[in-house]
């Protein structure tokens, strides 16, 4: 039988490593199940935690996830640059490329609504939320 002291609070593997303790059957009518499907929910959550941090709720979570199902969610394979304007000028213009973003897709359709997330000319990832402003560069 396992037992506790009380002196300091257990961590997390403390706690699995009894809910799967063989010697640790105090639950009435339980097939050995009850306590290993615990131990596994209290694993997964510790990675959860870990992985996520503290300051991530998990309706973020869930959102991201429903995101991915549907389709919607997108891995970058590099950060999001922010789109390049010029004094004097409204256009906006790509990063990396310098071609102009101000048309957005080429042969867009009137009823496409999706979002710019990378350049239609060079495929540089574009932050289409962010505007940097460059006097001296050559685009």
């Amino acid at each position: 039988m396992v037992k506790y002291s009380g002196e300091r609070p257990l961590d997390y593997q403390e706690i699995i490593n009894c809910l799967r303790d063989p010697d640790w059957n105090d639950v009435e009518g339980d097939d050995g199940t009850l306590l290993d499907d615990a131990a596994d929910a209290l694993e997964k959550s510790v990675i959860i935690k870990d992985i996520l941090g503290n300051d991530y709720g998990l309706d973020r979570l869930r959102e991201l996830v429903q995101a991915d199902r549907e389709g919607r969610c997108v891995v970058l394979s590099t950060p999001m640059r922010p789109m390049i304007c010029k004094p004097n000028d409204t256009d906006v213009y790509c990063p990396r490329c310098g071609e102009t973003l101000s048309g957005g897709w080429p042969e867009s359709d009137y009823y496409d609504y999706r979002k710019m997330v990378q350049c239609p000319n060079c495929g540089e990832s574009i932050d289409d939320n962010k505007c940097e402003t460059v006097e001296r560069r050559a685009i």
